[in-house]
C-alpha cells in the first residue's frame, strides 16, 4: 500500500512498516519481507485495515489498529488476539504506544488514554474527568512526549 502511517524497528532489528491494508516486516539481516494481510472478518487474523503503530515486548508485537482495538500478534505462534472497548480500551479506535516499562504500555485514543498491563491484560482507561486535558489523543501525540528530553 502507497499510505505509510509509521516506521519502527523491534528487538531484534526487523524495521516493520505499519499502514492502510498491511503490516510489513523487512528483515535486515535476511534482506526479505514477510506481508501480513489484516481480515477483520476472519477471526485470529489482525482486526482492521487501518494499522497505525506497534510496540514489541519481546514475547508479542502489539499494533494498534483503527476500530479493531488493540491487537496482539504472539511472535512465536503468529496468532492475534484483541483487547478492545470491551476490555476496557476507552476506544477501538487506537493510534499510539507509550511503554512506561516491561509490562505496561499507554495506548492513545480519540476518547483519552488507556494503561494496559501487557501480562495481565488489565485496562484503566483516563479521560478528561480524570485530570487529562481533553480526552482527544489523535494519530501524532504521543510522538510529542516520546520526543522530550528527560
Amino acid at each position: 500500500d502507497n499510505h505509510v502511517h509509521n516506521i519502527k524497528k523491534d528487538r531484534e532489528g526487523n524495521i516493520w512498516i505499519i499502514g492502510d491494508l498491511s503490516i510489513s516486516k523487512f528483515s535486515l539481516k535476511d534482506k526479505t519481507f514477510m506481508h501480513l494481510l489484516p481480515n477483520p472478518a476472519k477471526s485470529g487474523a489482525i482486526n482492521s485495515y487501518f494499522l497505525f503503530d506497534i510496540y514489541d515486548d519481546k514475547e508479542s508485537i502489539w499494533i494498534t489498529t483503527y476500530g479493531g482495538g488493540l491487537n496482539r500478534l504472539q511472535k512465536g505462534t503468529g496468532r492475534v488476539t484483541y483487547l478492545t472497548d470491551k476490555d476496557g480500551l476507552t476506544a477501538n479506535t487506537t493510534y499510539n504506544i507509550l511503554p512506561e516499562n516491561d509490562s505496561i504500555i499507554w495506548v492513545s485514543s480519540n476518547r483519552g488514554l488507556s494503561r494496559v498491563n501487557i501480562s495481565s491484560l488489565e485496562v484503566e482507561p483516563f479521560g478528561y474527568a480524570d485530570g487529562l486535558q481533553s480526552n482527544s489523543f489523535e494519530v501524532k501525540s504521543l510522538v510529542v512526549l516520546t520526543d522530550l528530553p528527560v
